[in-house]
């Protein structure tokens, strides 16, 4: 059994503690090998769309609609670099101190540090940009790794490019294996960080394969886990129909647009019929439903118009009329059967009654 230590997996919510125990290792001047996850452990995006939540969410709705697993992934990966591209300047770090760390790490003359991401080959440019942008300036093409370019043998389209491996969504133990074959690269301690305790269980799990001894930390990183509870497909749908944006729409911007969506789907009250002691006020802001209110109820009283709102938002100018409460019994049904949508509020026995001659 290759593995030589058994605190082989570890659950931690912050880069700082994984730091302290990296810098522990690097200390004992061991050649050590950090491997980092990207998507909800280095970085991060601004909005749900081309997430990792999102990509699984997706992906379950499409074979909840009968497709196999690969081919609903596939859909899935074909709009993840146009979602990429777009979002190369939100891009953001899991946590602000993280690209500090990193960089720290890759000045120790014994630590080398590469990516391992379930990306495909088609996000490498588009990693590439967001790695260098302004919000985590990171360089993964340094040290040990530097300038190596190389396909992937056992692993159909997986690609290790100037430190960072792209294994296509393939298993990420296998994947390291022949990354440490082809490099010819045995480190004596893998420090691999990830926020998918498969992943860290999967890594250890080949390792044991290896014919040579080695110290592995595995460490689930679960800072995005409270984002990622909060993730709503509503908002993500939004952001996926305006794609084509200048730029991807915020949570906050997607909310917005979702209530105002929600309100225009909603059915829009008709009229509003106002208590007031033995009478009734009907108010409709439109003339024909005005009109059409009186071929229901031809025993009424005009009144004067008045501005009001019948759905909660601006003040519009009201037609109205008067009936005896003992009729709207029978006015309800009325309309119930024609469909016409109202609403009901009490009024102050004090408050006059505006009559047209």
């Amino acid at each position: 059994m290759p593995i030589i230590n058994q605190d082989t997996y570890h659950e931690l919510a912050s880069f700082e503690d994984i730091k302290r125990i990296i810098q522990e290792k690097a200390n004992m001047e061991e050649e050590t090998l950090v491997v980092l996850d990207l998507d909800d452990t280095v970085l991060t995006y601004g909005q749900y769309l081309g997430t990792d939540k999102w990509f699984g969410e997706q992906v379950k709705i499409r074979m909840a609609q009968g497709q196999s697993f690969d081919d609903a992934k596939n859909y899935v990966l074909t709009h993840l670099p146009t979602i990429a591209e777009h979002s190369v300047h939100d891009v953001k770090p899991v946590e602000p101190q993280i690209p500090d760390i990193i960089r720290e790490l890759q000045n120790s003359s014994n630590i080398n540090c590469i990516v391992l991401t379930s990306r495909g080959i088609s996000l490498r440019k588009a990693t590439r940009q967001q790695l260098i942008s302004p919000a985590l300036n990171l360089n993964f093409n340094q040290g040990l790794f530097e300038n190596q370019s190389f396909k992937f043998q056992e692993i159909k389209n997986a690609l290790f490019h100037k430190g960072v491996a792209f294994t296509n969504g393939a298993h990420k133990g296998q994947a390291l294996l022949e990354l440490l074959q082809i490099l010819n690269y045995s480190p004596k301690n893998i420090i691999f960080v990830d926020d998918k305790p498969y992943n860290v269980t999967n890594i250890e799990h080949s390792l044991n394969t290896l014919n040579v001894p080695i110290s592995y930390y595995g460490f689930r990183y679960g800072q995005m886990d409270a984002f990622n509870h909060l993730y709503d497909p509503n908002l993500a749908d939004i952001q996926f129909e305006r794609l084509f944006n200048p730029k991807i729409l915020s949570n906050d911007q997607a909310l917005a647009l979702w209530k105002l969506k929600k309100r225009q789907d909603e059915p829009k009250c008709n009229l509003l019929i106002i208590h007031e002691g033995e009478y009734c006020t009907i108010r409709a802001q439109r003339f024909d439903v005005y009109e059409k209110l009186k071929e229901i109820q031809c025993d009424t009283t005009t009144i004067e118009p008045e501005f009001c709102s019948l759905n909660g938002g601006k003040r519009k100018l009201c037609y109205g009329f008067e009936i005896n409460k003992s009729k709207l019994k029978n006015f309800r049904e009325e309309l119930n059967q024609k469909g016409i949508i109202y609403r009901e509020e009490e009024q102050s026995l004090n408050s006059p009654r505006k009559l047209t001659m």
